[in-house]
């Protein structure tokens, strides 16, 4: 489509929404035609239809993955045979892979002196990050804003999970998984990580298709594995800087930067986007001013 306009499903992902949605499949594949950005004129209907293809679908969840509001995630992300659809969706798979070994770092805490917050921990793997990025060609920046991200979802998780297993001791871990393994995977999941941030560097860069893309991986990959409450929660908050990281800029404007060049949209809302030339103080702001 003219203009650069990020198709929804490519020609493999038919079958993957027909293995995922089952009985649902002819109903999702409706939805689709009814709002085929391509059947329309205007860009701004585009992107709008595609907007109301996401919502739409977001009732469809997949027969096996109906979420669970109180049970704890058991298997890993790698286990799932569908991944989250869409150009994201596997920058978004490895996300809710991490997000899942939040799981295990609760279990290897709990009912032990282990806090929660370990600042010296997450500044060696945040300066890991960094250094990994700029030998892989990743926008630092950026990289280091989405890991920080995911740390925080971690931290969410946990917190969550430290609470519902204090009320309710039935369901809390019998065994405590090794904090070394956990911290070798996910030492694993960031070169893995890096490397997708690389091969979406381009999308990353286009606020509205970024915006799009992201949201179908989401609601995909929410559903297939079966995240509650609390981890569909955790994932909007590992997913925040995904399509760029809000500064302050002169005059009070936010920006945003994603390591994919300049771009003139600037607005208020999570897709705004950064100058270069912006001061070093600038640059530390609050990336939420209040």
């Amino acid at each position: 489509m003219p203009g650069g306009y990020p198709n929804l499903l490519g020609p493999d992902e038919t079958v993957q929404i027909a293995h995922a949605y089952g009985p649902n499949t002819a109903r999702l594949l409706a939805l689709k035609r009814r709002f085929d950005p391509h059947n329309l004129r205007n860009r701004t209907t585009q992107y709008a239809a595609t907007i109301g293809l996401l919502v739409a679908t977001t009732g469809l969840a997949a027969p096996q993955a109906v979420a669970a509001t109180t049970g704890v995630n058991t298997e890993p992300a790698s286990s799932a045979a569908v991944k989250p659809l869409g150009k994201l969706g596997p920058l978004t798979g490895l996300i809710i892979e991490r997000l899942l070994v939040g799981d295990d770092v609760a279990a290897s805490k709990f009912g032990t002196d282990s806090p929660i917050e370990d600042p010296v921990r997450e500044a060696q793997v945040l300066e890991q990050v960094r250094v990994q990025a700029e030998a892989a060609g990743v926008n630092s920046q950026a990289a280091v804003a989405i890991f920080r991200d995911q740390i925080t979802a971690s931290k969410q998780v946990q917190r969550g999970l430290f609470a519902r297993w204090t009320a309710h001791p039935e369901v809390a871990p019998t065994t405590r998984p090794d904090l070394g393994q956990i911290r070798a995977r996910l030492d694993q999941l960031t070169t893995a990580l890096l490397a997708e941030l690389k091969n979406t560097e381009l999308l990353r860069g286009r606020p509205v298709g970024c915006s799009v893309q992201l949201t179908l991986a989401e609601v995909t990959g929410a559903a297939l594995e079966h995240l509650d409450t609390l981890h569909r929660q955790a994932l909007k908050t590992a997913t925040d800087s995904v399509c760029g990281t809000r500064e302050q800029g002169h005059n009070g404007v936010e920006h945003s930067s994603t390591g994919a060049g300049e771009h003139s949209f600037a607005g208020p809302g999570r897709w705004a986007w950064c100058r270069p030339e912006l001061r070093p103080a600038e640059r530390d702001s609050p990336r939420h001013p209040s």
